[in-house]
């Protein structure tokens, strides 16, 4: 829980950062954004280093927050690590299997 308050400011900059991108505004604004988006996203992959969800030993609210900003930060020019990556995968299944009705 203290990861999310933390990282809060600094995971949305992860969507203000692609909104900066997409709409062609300032490089200066999005150069700040991108690197606040940085820190949420190495906060994050040290979470994730000895842990396989966010907060505990499941997908839980955390995780569903946290999916749609990494498996979007490569469209705010955000290059994710290979754990990021697999997280962001893992999030895009899991969606997938609740959508369906074959996960809780």
């Amino acid at each position: 829980m203290r990861f999310l308050m933390r990282a809060n400011e600094e995971i949305s900059a992860l969507a203000w950062a692609r909104v900066t991108v997409l709409m062609k505004q300032p490089r200066h604004r999005r150069n700040e954004l991108q690197s606040k988006g940085r820190a949420a996203l190495a906060a994050l992959e040290a979470r994730l280093r000895d842990h396989q969800w966010v907060a505990i030993d499941h997908a839980t609210i955390a995780d569903i927050a946290c999916f749609p900003y990494v498996g979007m930060a490569a469209q705010g020019e955000v290059s994710l690590g290979e754990r990021l990556h697999e997280y962001a995968r893992m999030g895009a299944m899991k969606g997938t299997a609740v959508a369906k009705g074959c996960g809780p």
